[in-house]
């Protein structure tokens, strides 16, 4: 049997809220998951196939879109958001 999944991310998940909410690029969006999942920019980097300057860049420019300043507080600022569809009343 094959199943084929979309690689779009869950339209609901803080990931998928946080592109919508702060305008994020696609590679933006990756970025962000792999340092959300705790991971280096040198391991981003070797996962993503660019350069760890690269992921350096990317990860400045969420720090300005999200207006934070470290990859922690992104992480924690990202894992508070919770998308307004899957939110209970």
């Amino acid at each position: 049997m094959l199943v084929l999944r979309s690689p779009e991310p869950d339209l609901h998940t803080p990931i998928a809220t946080a592109a919508r909410l702060y305008a994020l690029t696609i590679t933006e969006v990756q970025v962000l998951k792999h340092i959300v999942e705790g991971q280096s920019l040198g391991e981003a980097a070797a996962v993503l196939g660019i350069a760890r300057s690269t992921v350096k860049t990317h990860v400045d420019a969420l720090y300005a879109k999200c207006g934070v300043n470290s990859r922690a507080r992104l992480a924690a600022t990202i894992a508070g958001l919770i998308s307004p569809v899957s939110a209970s009343p």
